[in-house]
Parts: structure tokens; sequence; C-alpha cells
């Protein structure tokens, strides 16, 4: 399917088309049949689709009908136009003329090529309704060029049958229609009179229904607006900055035309869809330069919910169903939670993923008392080594985390503490009588909450900057104080040093001191490593999670994973243990883990729906979005049932009908479900593999 990339305006026009389409939606504007052969009637309701001024037109009859009453059940259609019409003083007609596309790269149609002879139109007049293959086209793309021809804006289909329709209007005296345009400057203007129109005289008779007004090309339904006297009118809520508002005073009739006004082009705004209701193109929004639209993350979604919409109303009147179900998940009442499984609601964004949020595997060690030490018997790197932890700070004062060397009188320390504000601190030193460095975080740790500590030691670096670094999940901090001197050994990984957890040097005699306050988890140390956060974490499915270390340790690197009550046991290649003292593992040994969002399996089954009689195919369109790549088939299969979900046939042709920017896709696909028991239960299942996350937006299905 060919997708579009469109420059900055196109853009901007692509999310003003989504934006007008859901205020329609949102206004209750229903939906329009322009390719019925039939009258409408008092089940084409809301439970359709419908609602006040909704359009019908009888393509057969070449007559026009506006919904004034949904109401399920006790639908009010009145006729609008065509002969025999008795509304007002006015009559309109409808004339059908039809073109066999035979020769390529052919965009403009004349009277010589339409039959029946005589077609004639009134340019600017908007009274035209063009179908391709049956499928209605949009203002925009096509130009009412004269009063005998039209031009396309892209080549017609070889092969294609396009019927053009004219509305002819009689009026006993005058116009039968006036047009005045006015724009909304501020967004804040409710009232427009006579003074803010173009051109002068707006006039009507407020109660006789002589108003049609559209706002930004979009029909407003009569609840949008109150007539306030001959001259003004007054809107519920005040039209968008910049807006178009139209307003047609109809002369001698009581309703307005039922021809859609100047609804946007494609392919700048919706989607035409082909003759089966597949959607034939839809807009992507590649920024060419550097224009900034804001955030526009809700509008663009709007764009894709909106095909998903268009598709699955037309799949009623294109492919002839008879009926069916819309569900974009404004709440779970067409799900059957209790056999589903797998799901997860999101009550904001209105969609189901299969992620769910949980503990990391494994333990975790609170040093909620003592503390472990290892004193290594070689040397290893002098220069360099990578220490990643997950740690959780508990808020209560300073919290030693690790520390190297001896709290001698002279002796070398190199040590890590949390200060009582949360900041992270380095400090090297000759205990009692100078400190080397001295480096404080601009960031610092939340209580009670865990996160990611990287600290990389680099003396070697040329650059001072790079000699000691922290990350606190993965955001390389700001260090003030005093840096690294080149060159500079450290204490860690030294023969003779003591490494320590939870203890640190300092008081008035640098003795030892244990804290408390922390939790850690999946704790390495790499000797003679420089690495960075990728190295140790992920960030998949909207938050950081651990990863295994596969790399090399050095000589003296460990990997403390806390697996077994023999908390100081090291998981890595080289036996560096640590003894716990004045700890009691049995409680300090906990799962008390990061939290990580992981993916499920999947099974999303709706609850049942009546159909009058049983069916024989049913027909699905999804709104998906991928959060991995999803093969369909694979990944993401859909069934259906007729008999209440006790017997299930896949839907074996479902395929992407449109995308928008890669991830979010319309869906389309039937099944035969003649080989099930008769039946007249209808429910579908979604099913989702354990491996793969994806969020679903909404589902209709229909059947014939």
């Amino acid at each position: 399917m060919a997708q579009l990339k469109s420059s900055v305006q196109e853009r901007i026009d692509a999310l003003d088309a989504a934006l007008r389409l859901e205020i329609s939606n949102r206004a209750g504007l229903g939906i329009s049949n322009f390719t019925s052969t039939v009258n409408p009637t008092v089940t084409d309701d809301s439970t359709a689709g419908y609602a006040e001024g909704s359009r019908w037109l009888n393509m057969t009859a070449g007559v026009v009908f506006t919904c004034i009453d949904a109401t399920p059940g006790a639908a009010k259609w009145i006729q609008v136009s065509g002969s025999g019409s008795s509304t007002g003083n006015g009559a309109s007609g409808v004339n059908r003329y039809t073109y066999t596309v035979t020769t390529s790269n052919k965009t403009v149609l004349t009277a010589a090529d339409l039959t029946p002879a005589g077609f004639s139109y009134t340019p600017g007049s908007n009274a035209l309704v063009v179908h391709i293959d049956g499928v209605y086209q949009q203002v925009g793309s096509y130009t009412e060029t004269s009063a005998t021809a039209i031009t396309f804006s892209q080549p017609l289909p070889v092969g294609s049958t396009v019927e053009v329709t004219a509305i002819r209007q009689v009026a006993s005296s005058g116009n039968a229609r006036d047009e005045y345009v006015s724009t909304a400057a501020d967004g804040t203007k409710t009232i427009f009179t006579g003074a803010d129109f173009t051109p002068t005289g707006f006039a009507y008779q407020p109660g006789l229904n002589q108003l049609e007004v559209i706002v930004g090309g979009v029909p407003q339904p009569s609840s949008a607006y109150t007539e306030t006297d001959s001259t003004t009118i007054t809107f519920t809520s005040p039209p968008p900055a910049g807006a178009s508002v139209r307003v047609l005073v109809y002369r001698a009739i009581t309703l307005a035309d039922a021809i859609p006004i100047n609804e946007k082009a494609q392919p700048n705004g919706v989607a035409t869809l082909d003759s089966t209701g597949k959607l034939v193109q839809m807009p992507t929004v590649t920024d060419i330069g550097a224009a900034t639209l804001g955030d526009i993350s809700r509008v663009e979604a709007n764009i894709a919910l909106n095909a998903f919409r268009l598709s699955a109303t037309n799949a009623l009147s294109l492919q002839h169903f008879v009926d069916g179900i819309v569900d974009e998940y404004a709440d779970e009442t067409g799900i059957d939670t209790v056999n589903s499984s797998g799901q997860r609601y999101n009550a904001t964004g209105h969609y189901y993923d299969n992620l769910t949020t949980g503990q990391a595997a494994g333990h975790a060690l609170a040093y909620t008392a003592g503390y472990m030490n290892n004193t290594p018997a070689a040397n290893g790197s002098s220069l360099q080594f990578t220490i990643s932890t997950w740690i959780k700070w508990d808020g209560v004062g300073l919290s030693a985390i690790i520390a190297a060397g001896s709290p001698a009188y002279n002796a070398r320390l190199d040590q890590v503490w949390i200060n009582a504000n949360g900041t992270i601190y380095f400090e090297q030193g000759r205990v009692q009588t100078s400190t080397i460095t001295g480096l404080t975080t601009s960031g610092s740790l939340t209580p009670n909450q865990y996160h990611h500590l990287l600290l990389v030691y680099d003396s070697s670096n040329a650059n001072a900057a790079n000699r000691f670094q922290v990350y606190i999940d993965g955001v390389l901090q700001t260090l003030t104080g005093t840096q690294v001197p080149l060159n500079q050994t450290t204490t860690f990984n030294q023969s003779g040093t003591t490494q320590t957890f939870s203890q640190y040097a300092g008081g008035t005699n640098y003795a030892w001191n244990t804290t408390t306050g922390i939790t850690l988890y999946d704790t390495y140390m790499v000797d003679g490593l420089v690495l960075a956060p990728s190295d140790f974490t992920q960030t998949k499915y909207g938050s950081l999670q651990p990863l295994t270390y596969n790399g090399s340790y050095g000589a003296l690197g460990y990997h403390l994973d806390y697996a077994t009550t023999a908390v100081g046991t090291d998981a890595g290649p080289n036996g560096i243990n640590f003894t716990p003292v004045g700890m009691n593992t049995a409680t300090q040994w906990v799962i008390d883990n990061p939290s990580i969002t992981s993916v499920n399996a999947m099974t999303l089954l709706s609850t049942p729906v009546s159909a009058l009689s049983s069916p024989t195919t049913i027909n699905v369109v999804v709104l998906e979005e991928d959060i991995d790549a999803i093969v369909l088939g694979t990944d993401l299969t859909i069934d259906v049932s007729r008999d209440g979900g006790a017997t299930w046939t896949a839907v074996g042709s479902l395929a992407k009908t449109g995308s928008y920017n890669n991830n979010t896709s319309v869906l389309q696909g039937t099944a035969s479900v003649g080989g099930q028991p008769n039946g007249t239960s209808i429910q579908y299942r979604v099913n989702v593999v354990a491996t793969k996350a994806l969020r679903l937006h909404g589902v209709s299905i229909s059947w014939k």
C-alpha cells in the first residue's frame, strides 16, 4: 500500500482533517450513506451509526433524505430532494451520468464523455456527487472546471466506472440557497452577526430550519448553535481559531441540502476507500524542514482512529454486511474479562495491551544490619573499574554503598556513599591527612524507589571530566568538586585492601562505620574495563530493566546476584566471594526487586452479540499498534464464532489495509462460518503470542 510523504503544510492539512473528523464524531454527527439503492427505514437508526443530520442518497430513485431523529427502532428521515418532494416551495431533481474509463491518464470528463447526453451544472454550487466504482469521492479530489466538465486531481483508473450525480435546484423565485462566510479569529468568539459575514445581507427567519452551518468543513448539528435572531447565530462552543464559518441560508425550503460541503480532499485529509471498503491511502507525517507543530500526538492518533471508523462503517454499505458492532474500547463492557487472559486495559488511552508490570526475577540483599567484605590476595587494574548495581535507599540520613582501603592513619581509601539529600558522593584520600578527590552528583536518588547506579573509574583518561563518572538510571550526572588526578591509582581491586559494602571510614577517629538503609540487587564489579549503562540495562516496553552482563570481568571482577542465602557468593568466573558480618540472611535476603514490564500471551474475548439470523460470513476490522514487530497470522490471529464460542473459525485473510507511521495499522479480514453450527451469538477472539507486544485500539465485526 502506498504511503504519502507529506510536506509540513500537508501534515497540517492532514491533522486538520483529523481534528474536524474528531469534532464531528464527538458532536454526534453520524455516518452518511451515499451508495444505497433503497430508501431509509425506521431501523436505520443510532445503533447503525446514524444521527440527526445524517444523509442518505437513494441512487436508484434519485432522492436524498436527512435524518431528523435517530432513536433506535423509530428513526425518522425526511426527503429533502428529488422528484415529488413537497418540502417548502422549492424542489430539487437528481440527474445521473456515467462513464467507463477506457484510456490511461485521463483526468478530465466532459459532457461528451458522459451518458446520457445533456450533462451540465453550475460550477461552484456544490451540486455534484461523484462515485468511482461505487466509492464516494470527496469534494477536493476533483475540480468543477466548467458547466460541462470536471477535472480530477489523479488519473482515473482504466476500467473503472465513474458516476456523476448532478443535483439541480429549482426555486419559485430568487436563489434557492445563499452562502455567507466568516473566520473565527481567536477561538473565543461564540456570537456571529451579519457584520461578521461576507457578502453583506446575512438574514434568515429563526425557527424555520433555514440554516446549514459548517465550521472548518465540518457540518454542525443543530445542537451546536442557536438561532438567536434574524441576523445572529450563537455557538454553544466557540469555533477554533482560524476556522472558516460558513452559513448556508435556504430560501423557500425548510431543510438543508443533503450534499456534503467542502470535505477535505484526499490525500491530505481522510483516506478514500476502494470498492471492498479497504483504505487506499492514509497520510504519513514526515516533517520537512524545522517546522514545530507542538504536541500533536493525540491528533495524530485520531488520523488512524478515524480511518478505523471509516473502514468499519463502510463495510456495511460497500460490502453489503447487514449488521455489526464497533468497539473502540472506551470501557471494558464489550469484553468478557473473566474468560479473557493476559490482557491489560488502559482507561486513559482506551486500548488493550499484553504487557504486565511486576518484579524482576531473583532476590535482593537488604542492608538493615551488618556489612559484607572481601580482601583480595592479588592485584587487579589500578586505573580502571566499573561498578553496576540496582539500589534502593530508605531516605534516612547518610548510607554507605561501598569502600575499599583502610581507615588507618595516612592510609589510602576510596569510598562511595549516599548523602542525606540523596546525592552520590565519591571520595579518595589519605584518610586522616588529605582529600585527593571529592565529587558530588547533581541528581539524587528518590527514597524507597529502585534506581540503577553505574560508577565508572578511569584515571588514565586525558579528559579530566571522564576520569570518574556516575550514571543514575542511564543519565550521566554532572559532578561538582575535585576530579580524579591523571593516572591516580585506586584502592579497589588491590591486594590487601579490604572492599566492604555498607561501611565507610569517617568520624573523629576515621574507623569503619556501618550504616543501614540500602537494598542492593544484581551487583557487578568489572575490573580493568570502562563500561556503559547499556552493558547492564535495557529500556523495554517503556521501562528501564536489568540486563545480564556477558562481557569480561577482568582479574578481580565479580557478580553478586544474591541467588541463595549465601548472599556473598560470586556468580562470576573469578570466585571473589564476600563474607557477611553481623547480618541475618534469613531476613535480609529478600524478594524486593526492581519493577519491570514484560509481555504475556493474550486472548481477548468479546462478549456475545445477537444477530437477527445465522450469518455465513463475518468481517473483522482491527485498529492495532505494534510495540514489537508483529507478523499477522503468526504473532496475531483472530477467530470468530456464530454459536457463542462453542466453535471458532480463523480469519485467514487478515491483512493490513492502511497504516500510519509504520506502527499503527487498520487490519481487515473475513471468515466463512457456514460450516459452524447455526447460531446468532456472535463473538470474536484475538490471540497474541507471549513473545510480542502490541496495543489493540478497537475491533469491529459485521456479518451477512
